[in-house]
């Protein structure tokens, strides 16, 4: 590992330039982007993570006169990063205070900015702050031309929106997003599009225009071989499956997402599917089964603080007092399925 010693000052500067350089080559190496992401690249990022958050913090710690590089670089390439750790505390925090520094950074990198720490606070659940953020990151934009990270602020404005409860407005934004990613040949951007556009309609109910989107998604994603993406859009695919009634389908596409999301430890995603096939199993009256689901799902939820923890326990208060009923009326229990 790359270690950075002591405080950055002039003795280091050189050294602190190098090191800065070799962490931006090394993440670019890893492929931490949306095109290709494997459960190795992640693994790597995690052994580095405290030398890129040591050095993180103190670039942010000294007076910029030149003599140190921006760290917006770095923030910038390590950003996707914290989203798949679920790390938007820290995100939020570094983005502040680089913020302090706007007057120092170009206006494309000033606007991915304000588009990364608008969704720190849409993670956060202050959807007022973060479409706030969205916007302004459009105001600096040049938004005449197609750009990649136009396509991001589209989308997550669209999710904002969404996430407000008013997808009329959002779809117009997914729709934008979607044609901009297909004009710049981003398919990676182009399934997330997709996926959102799906779960809009998925929530309208519409649920047989929905499924061939989020399976569009996933062959895409299968094609650029993103570990990261293929297990959370596979987890997605089986919630669209069982919401068109397709059961047998809905059953191996979560076991296939489970396996997917333990490889990369995204405990996050793995706690929504497992909470979904414990709602399934308890649809098909395997109560044993849907119990181990739902009290692991529990587990991680608290772990990481997830809204949907008060949900999980609601259910699996419910499943406890059908196992219970069963046991006492004589009636025999579902037996647990191999897993």
């Amino acid at each position: 590992m790359i270690t950075v010693h002591g405080p950055v000052a002039a003795v280091f500067a050189h050294r602190t330039r190098q090191i800065y350089h070799e962490l931006l080559e090394m993440l670019r190496a890893a492929a931490i982007e949306p095109e290709r992401t494997s459960a190795k690249d992640l693994a790597r990022i995690d052994y580095e993570y405290p030398t890129i958050a040591g050095l993180l913090d103190q670039l942010l710690a000294v007076n910029h006169t030149g003599r140190h590089p921006l760290p917006i670089a770095l923030y910038l390439r390590f950003s996707w990063y914290l989203n798949i750790r679920d790390l938007w505390e820290q995100k939020r925090e570094w983005g502040l205070r680089l913020e302090t520094l706007a007057d120092q950074l170009d206006p494309h990198d000033h606007a991915a900015l304000l588009n990364n720490i608008g969704t720190t606070f849409r993670k956060g659940e202050d959807l007022p702050r973060a479409l706030d953020y969205y916007l302004r990151s459009i105001a600096v934009r040049n938004t005449d031309e197609d750009d990649l990270d136009l396509s991001y602020n589209y989308s997550n404005i669209a999710v904002a929106y969404w996430e407000m409860g008013d997808i009329d407005a959002a779809l117009p934004y997914a729709y934008r997003a979607l044609e901009m990613d297909r004009r710049l040949g981003q398919r990676s951007m182009e399934a997330m599009s997709l996926v959102n556009i799906a779960g809009m309609l998925y929530q309208r109910g519409q649920y047989q225009e929905s499924l061939p989107l989020i399976e569009q998604a996933l062959e895409i994603v299968k094609e650029a071989g993103n570990a990261y993406l293929i297990a959370e859009y596979t987890g997605q695919l089986a919630v669209h499956l069982l919401a068109n009634l397709r059961f047998d389908e809905a059953m191996s596409t979560n076991e296939e997402a489970l396996g997917l999301l333990r490889e990369i430890r995204d405990e996050v995603g793995l706690a929504r599917t497992l909470f979904n096939y414990g709602l399934l199993k308890n649809i098909f009256r395997e109560y044993e089964v849907a119990r181990a689901l739902l009290a692991e799902s529990l587990e991680l939820m608290h772990r990481h603080r997830m809204p949907e923890a008060d949900l999980a326990r609601d259910w699996l208060e419910r499943v406890n007092r059908a196992i219970d009923q069963a046991s006492s009326s004589g009636a025999p229990t579902p037996r647990p399925a191999e897993r």
